[in-house]
């Protein structure tokens, strides 16, 4: 940072959180920290692209070498939760839905990863004109991948032909292949009908029966998808925080202009309160663009966009 300033490393940064925020909540902060995106303002589907911060095997091997930190038990407790390489925040709720064990209100399925790169066969390289896929949520073992689709980005043709493409390569190759819009995932029926068609192709039944599911299930659907609670516009595009400007202070002519009358500085004035972060929710962006020049260099403070559009 600069002289007689700190910051905590990502991994520190998630221990100190995990004293202040419930178990959802805290999840979703940790595959935050743990993806590839960040919130950008500047960009037009409010995010930009960046290598992970850290990854849940840095936070642990963290938490190993400082066991008795404050925040390590229920840091621990989250990790074993977390995924990495969201990609956005949607594809942050949707691997905790999809992945998270019944008593804490998501569905279970096996082995979620997120935007892991896979090798299609030379037909499916034919048809998606790449050497590699990276679907958005995957279950390897029984060939299933969970796409999110957001309505921004589909509403362009070169992106609907790409994930036609993608769509086609994968199932060329074995996997099925389910869709999740944006009006699904806040919907916790919607959602359940996706849980129960991934189970169906995994050859089980879905059957949460802890007791506590559909309460768990409630305050995980309240945390949503959106990140604006952690950050402010302002620190994001590196404007100052406005603070009201002060009176000036009386001069002797003023006291001349009010005789008898008691004149003083005016107290220092309060800062003024920063403006909403926005109504960025995520919802409206899964793929990344390459920066274009009107966003050079409008990342947060220490954060670099990293190239082109990953191939997904």
């Amino acid at each position: 940072m600069s002289s007689g300033i700190y910051a905590p490393c990502p991994e520190l940064c998630f221990v100190q959180v995990a004293n202040n925020l419930d178990l959802h909540e805290l999840v979703k902060v940790g595959n935050a920290l743990c993806g590839t995106f960040f919130i950008d303002p500047k960009a037009r589907n409010g995010l930009g692209k960046r290598r992970p911060l850290t990854s849940v095997r840095r936070i642990g091997a963290f938490i190993g070498r400082n066991p008795g930190i404050l925040g390590a038990k229920p840091a621990r407790r989250a990790l074993g939760l977390m995924v990495d390489g969201a990609a956005s925040p949607p594809e942050v709720f949707l691997a905790m839905a999809l992945g998270l064990p019944y008593r804490f209100g998501g569905y279970q399925l096996p082995g979620i990863a997120a935007n892991r790169r896979i090798k299609p066969s030379s037909k499916a390289r034919a048809i998606a004109h790449r050497n590699t896929l990276v679907p958005d949520i995957l279950c390897e073992s029984s060939r299933l991948d969970i796409e999110y689709d957001s309505n921004t980005e589909h509403a362009s043709a070169v992106q609907l032909t790409r994930d036609a493409q993608k769509r086609l390569a994968l199932e060329a190759d074995g996997y099925k292949v389910i869709t999740v819009t944006a009006r699904q995932i806040g919907s916790q029926g919607e959602m359940r009908k996706i849980a129960e068609q991934s189970r169906r192709r995994m050859g089980t039944r879905l059957r949460p029966q802890s007791a506590a599911f559909r309460q768990q299930q409630r305050a995980l659907f309240r945390t949503g998808w959106s990140l604006s609670r952690y950050h402010r516009r302002e620190w994001l595009e590196g404007a100052p925080e406005p603070v009201a400007p002060a009176p000036p202070c009386p001069t002797p002519a003023d006291a001349l202009t009010a005789p008898g009358r008691a004149l003083r500085c005016p107290a220092v004035p309060k800062r003024w309160p920063l403006s909403d972060a926005g109504t960025f929710s995520g919802l409206e962006s899964t793929t990344l663009e390459p920066n274009s020049p009107e966003i050079e260099g409008g990342a947060s403070p220490g954060i670099t966009p990293q190239g082109n559009t990953p191939e997904m």
